[in-house]
């Protein structure tokens, strides 16, 4: 099971809040309304909530989610990650999740960019891949 969540990066982020701010006002702007939308860009999606939601069970594909605005809660086996704007969670498998969105208003909605990897992809880009570190053989 692979999942990782990264709070390192926040004095990176932190930094960029310009530019945050700004990304922030354009989905805003195009997504006025709570829900999980579309983009041109087929494996990338869009996901608003505008208040806290009530925990729910799900598959989670494999993905990078980036979140611009709010928090989320997630559940793995016996695990509990929260993330935010200052951290970012990969899923390199399908894996069954708890999660909930617990920072989200109206005024400062969860804002949420996903971005789909295709399982066939990555097993062939694993399969592709030179091997390195592996020892020789005796």
């Amino acid at each position: 099971m692979e999942c990782f969540v990264d709070t390192n990066v926040a004095a990176s982020l932190q930094g960029n809040s310009v530019y945050r701010a700004e990304i922030i006002r354009l989905i805003t702007r195009r997504f006025t309304a709570a829900g999980v939308y579309e983009t041109a860009i087929a494996p990338l999606h869009v996901i608003r909530c505008d208040a806290p939601s009530e925990l729910i069970h799900a598959v989670h594909r494999p993905a990078l989610c980036l979140i611009v605005q709010g928090r989320k809660e997630l559940g793995l086996g016996d695990e509990q990650y929260v993330y935010d704007s200052l951290s970012y969670l990969v899923v390199a498998v399908t894996v069954p999740v708890s999660g909930r969105v617990i920072e989200a208003s109206s005024d400062a909605p969860y804002l949420c960019i996903r971005l789909d990897f295709d399982p066939v992809h990555i097993a062939q880009l694993i399969a592709d891949a030179p091997l390195s570190g592996v020892p020789d053989e005796p």
